[in-house]
């Protein structure tokens, strides 16, 4: 009896009388990238805690001692100075560079080149054939 009043309830019940409210999901479910990284978390802690138990494991009496080679060599001052000695020279032959490109034709002067070539005559070649027989 009770349950047929309260289904007449319902069924009388008017739907006006309700607040329109939004529905807001507080605990969503994860997609599957989250759940693909929440994996690859769990795989890589295992993985790192199963290795940090085998390093606690591992006896300090196995391990050979070792001498650390220092490879990054600070550099001497000498070297510093030769540095900004090349830094300044190429600064230097860099801007002379700049100024032969940008230098303007009009500005040289015409130049004339005389080659000289010296043909020795028949008789200098004798006399020296004849310096030659007599050194030897």
């Amino acid at each position: 009896m009770c349950d047929k009043a309260a289904v007449k309830g319902v069924e009388d019940f008017d739907k006006g009388t309700l607040k329109k409210i939004e529905t807001k999901e507080k605990n969503p479910l994860p997609d599957v990238d989250i759940i693909q990284e929440e994996k690859k978390a769990i795989e890589e802690k295992a993985c790192r805690d199963s290795l940090n138990q085998e390093v606690e494991k591992c006896s300090q009496k196995k391990l050979k001692k070792t001498c650390t080679k220092e490879k990054n060599i600070v550099p001497t001052q000498e070297v510093i100075e030769e540095e900004k000695k090349a830094i300044e020279e190429k600064a230097c032959r860099d801007s002379l560079n700049q100024e032969v490109e940008h230098c303007s034709k009009d500005k040289l002067k015409k130049t004339c080149t005389k080659e000289c070539n010296h043909v020795p005559t028949q008789a200098e070649i004798e006399q020296e054939k004849k310096a030659m027989k007599e050194g030897k």
